[in-house]
């Protein structure tokens, strides 16, 4: 209830007890001297501000009225009225069950909750913001998102039977249930089944009357719109009558079976047997014909049929007997004969379903006879005369038959020529290989190709018919010996003499992508490594100059830092292995340079004793560049002695952009420094901003103390400077951007 609290009567005052100066404090009015309203004073209630205005931040936003929350399908609207000063909005939803957490930040009167459960009750409250101040939460708001009715009904399909009519459709997305309408043809329809699958049996229909069918798909949500309807007349099945003129075709893997149809028949029903077996159910068909292709080819069936409408069937057809067949097997292709001395051996592709093959011979115009039988695609004839000239053909066969001669081929089988050594060898080292080549000797018709090492043993390395070999089974470096001798038939000659030679290796490829990176006095290289390198040598030189070996690394990057801001310089990168070196790559120009200073510290000493518990450096940021800076990529060190070995602690005692925008860190300096052995480092947030071009950070106060609250001795630190009573630029106060040194000089 209204009211006021009782007087509390609070003081502060500093540690070391000096003066404050309250005509620059905020909360200060030396005319309140008797109770008044100030709002220079803040409240705050649960930790939101409720009351006043801090320094420096935004109005107070107000609370946001009328908050309406709209249920809707799979989602919920809200939409409110603004509060005094709300610049933007925090969105909060609890359900029944639930804890009230943040949902949304709209900058916008309205949110769109898409993030629900259907069927769920969620309650909602909305507060206005301004900057980091929140209002008290709105008024509640209660909604319960539904979910979609199903999709109309599809594909609704009625077969009419004896007595009966079967309905199906497709399933409808969403559904749950199916309500089956039916009615007379014109009349009205009524519910006659509820479902939950996408079919229905009506076993209550009567013969002769015609029905109207529809289907409704339901669920928790509602009904779709009605399927379209769709007749069905149920009706007693006409006696069918025995099907005549039954047939069997016996064909290859099938028998066919036709037949004549009987009166009133509106299927057939199809059964087989073996010889020994039983006569079972073989097929359904509503075609006059049917093909049995579950057959085992030389297996005799028997098959006979009925006739059938609905439930009834007539009596069984005569019986027909058919035994299907293989097929031969394909015409044997790519025969080819080799005559040696008194034999032919003869080879050819394997055919399709053959078993066995029949090997046809005769002299050269002849009359071909069967020569022998092969279960394999080769024959070996060890019959031939030498000096005659025979013609072969092979014929596959199998149980099912014989398929076509082949095309027929000659061979004259005759006694080899001695081969003579094959003279002129020589080898070739390449990159990976070894080549051979050689003049042939009289009679050669192929040669055999022998290698060793220098100290291992040498053994045939290769069989060619050509006159020359490409060995690239070889290991670089390594030096090989060769020999060649001439072949005809199962005569060889002798060994070539020797030849020697050592594959090699190939040097790297060309490096690519090199990029250099300008820095201050250092420039960065890197590339792509570059396959087959083992090591990388790297070349410099002043822009339009000659280049010079500047170092060589084993990884494809390197930092120039012997570099001198100003200068431009041209590198370049080669390649190397033991097999030599790459062609040099594409040359890049890099101009190493000191960063620019846009950003300058101001200092004042907060506080001027040469001993005290308390350091107080005072400073501000002054951009002295043509954009904008981020407060989130500046550090400031200021550098002082700790004099002893006690931590430290910081605090912000004000800062324009506002102290909880700012983090302060002391930190070691190893090894210690003249004047300094630790310094504070102030960095900023993303929330502390920016400064403008030609602007200001504003005063930051800061204040750090010993843990023990012993004195720091000023007069020895780096960083102060006691005649700093008013703010001046101070490079003794070090600034970094983005990590890099750019105002002031570091101890």
């Amino acid at each position: 209830a209204a009211g006021a609290s009782t007087e509390i009567q609070s003081r502060i005052t500093r540690v070391d007890w000096s003066n404050h100066t309250e005509t620059g404090d905020w909360s200060y009015d030396a005319t309140k001297t008797a109770y008044a309203d100030w709002a220079n004073v803040t409240v705050y209630k649960a930790g939101a501000l409720v009351w006043g205005k801090e320094p420096g931040v935004a109005t107070p936003p107000a609370v946001p009225t009328k908050l309406v929350a709209t249920a809707g399908v799979h989602k919920v609207s809200l939409a409110w009225v603004a509060g005094e000063n709300d610049a933007s909005y925090n969105v909060y939803r609890k359900s029944a069950d639930g804890v009230r957490a943040l949902l949304g930040k709209p900058t916008a009167t309205t949110y769109l909750d898409e993030s629900v459960v259907d069927g769920t009750k969620y309650t909602y409250w909305v507060s206005g913001v301004n900057g980091a101040l929140e209002s008290a939460l709105s008024d509640s708001a209660v909604a319960t998102p539904v979910g979609e009715v199903p999709a109309k009904v599809t594909g609704l399909v009625a077969m009419a039977g004896d007595a009966v009519v079967d309905l199906s459709w497709k399933v409808s997305a969403s559904a749950t249930s199916y309500k089956v309408l039916r009615g007379l043809q014109g009349g009205t329809m009524s519910l006659l089944k509820t479902v939950s699958t996408a079919s229905y049996k009506d076993a209550a229909a009567i013969n002769g009357t015609t029905y109207a069918y529809k289907v409704v798909a339901s669920n928790a949500w509602g009904d779709a719109l009605a399927s379209d309807s769709i007749l069905a007349t149920p009706a007693a099945p006409l006696v069918p009558a025995v099907p005549t003129a039954l047939s069997a075709l016996s064909g290859v893997h099938k028998v066919t079976l036709s037949w004549t149809p009987g009166e009133n028949d509106a299927s057939y029903n199809v059964y087989r047997r073996s010889i020994d077996g039983t006569r079972a159910l073989l097929a359904k068909s509503t075609a006059r014909s049917y093909v049995d292709e579950s057959v085992v080819d030389g297996t005799t069936y028997i098959y006979r049929v009925s006739g059938v409408n609905g439930a009834l069937e007539s009596a069984l057809t005569d019986s027909v007997e058919a035994t299907p067949r293989g097929e031969a097997p394909a015409k044997v292709t790519g025969l080819v004969a080799v005559a040696g001395d008194a034999v032919v051996d003869l080879s050819w592709k394997a055919s399709v379903g053959a078993t066995s093959y029949n090997v046809l011979r005769g002299v050269a115009g002849g009359t071909l006879s069967l020569l022998a039988t092969s279960k394999i695609a080769s024959y070996k004839d060890a019959s031939a005369v030498n000096g005659t000239t025979y013609e072969y053909k092979v014929v596959a066969t199998n149980v099912w038959g014989d398929a076509p001669a082949s095309d027929s081929v000659r061979a004259t089988p005759a006694a080899p020529l001695v081969p003579a050594v094959p003279t002129a060898l020589a080898a070739l080292s390449g990159v990976h290989k070894v080549t051979l080549s050689w003049t042939p000797g009289e009679n050669d018709a192929s040669y055999n190709v022998y290698r060793k090492t220098i100290d291992g043993t040498r053994a045939l390395l290769a069989r060619s018919t050509a006159r020359s070999y490409v060995d690239e089974s070889v290991v670089d470096g390594t030096t090989y010996i060769y020999w060649v001798s001439g072949v005809n038939g199962a005569l060889e000659s002798a060994l070539t003499d020797s030849v020697e030679a050592a594959p090699r290796g190939e040097a790297p490829a060309q490096v690519t992508g090199l990029v250099a990176v300008a820095g201050n006095a250092v420039v960065e290289l890197s590339w792509k490594a570059s396959a087959g390198a083992t090591g990388y040598h790297v070349w410099r030189g002043v822009q339009g100059g000659a280049l010079s070996l500047l170092g060589t690394v084993a990884t494809a990057s390197y930092k120039d830092a012997t570099a001198v801001n100003g200068t431009t310089y041209a590198y370049k990168v080669v390649a190397s292995n033991v097999w030599g070196n790459a062609p040099e790559s594409d040359s890049v120009l890099a101009s190493p340079k000191a960063p620019v200073a846009n950003i300058k510290a101001q200092y004042r000493a907060g506080s001027i004793q040469a001993s005290t518990n308390g350091i107080q450096p005072i400073l501000k940021l002054v951009n002295t560049g043509s954009t904008s800076i981020p407060l989130s990529e500046i550090t400031v060190r200021y550098w002082f002695t700790n004099d002893g070995n006690a931590s430290a602690n910081y605090w912000c005692d004000w800062a324009q952009i506002g102290t909880a925008n700012l983090t302060g860190t002391v930190k070691t300096v190893s090894p210690a420094r003249t004047g300094a052995d630790r310094y504070l480092e102030v960095a900023f947030k993303a929330s502390a901003g920016s400064i403008a071009a030609g602007g200001t950070s504003g005063e930051i106060q800061s204040r750090f103390s010993k843990s023990d609250w012993s004195n720091f001795t000023q007069t020895n630190d780096a960083s102060f400077d006691a005649t700093k009573t008013a703010f001046a630029d101070w490079s003794k106060v070090t600034v970094y951007r983005a990590g890099t040194l750019v105002w002031g000089v570091e101890p």
